[in-house]
């Protein structure tokens, strides 16, 4: 967590409290949970927290983390909101998503310059200003060595 350069300082006990509604909002120590995951924050900058935490209960279960992201965003707008710092626009979740690390194994492993993910999402991204509708679309992907199966 970082605030940015034109933002207010923040003191330790206002990182420790947006700390706590981060890992909240997580799904790391719901609020209340006696067995939630442990977790800690490092503040060793005057703008900026680490957050580290286990993915482990203290039960042995591991913790929900699904959509978590989404709700760490959530809870950072509403937070710039209560803390009165530089707000940033919400995320609309349409950007493409970073190749994983097999992805990059692979293409290396293989001597690509970029993943499949990154090749297909090149083709398509070429053809779609020349096709006219769906049928045009898949003959552009054939012909650029596309496999498509048409659904």
């Amino acid at each position: 967590m970082r605030a940015a350069p034109e933002d207010r300082h923040l003191s330790d006990a206002e990182w420790g409290e947006i700390a706590q509604r981060i890992v909240e909002a997580a799904g790391i120590a719901p609020p209340g949970d006696d067995l939630a995951c442990r977790w800690i924050a490092v503040r060793h900058a005057d703008d900026h927290i680490h957050i580290l935490a286990t993915t482990v209960r203290e039960d042995g279960c591991r913790p929900k983390l699904h959509d978590s992201g989404v709700r760490v965003g959530d809870a950072c707008r509403q937070i710039e909101k209560d803390y009165g710092l530089r707000q940033l626009k919400k995320g609309d979740r349409t950007a493409a998503r970073r190749p994983t690390q097999a992805e990059m194994h692979k293409a290396e492993r293989l001597g690509w310059e970029q993943t499949s993910r990154e090749w297909l999402e090149g083709r398509i991204r070429a053809a779609i200003p020349h096709a006219g509708g769906p049928e045009e679309l898949l003959a552009y992907l054939d012909a650029g060595d596309v496999l498509v199966k048409a659904r």
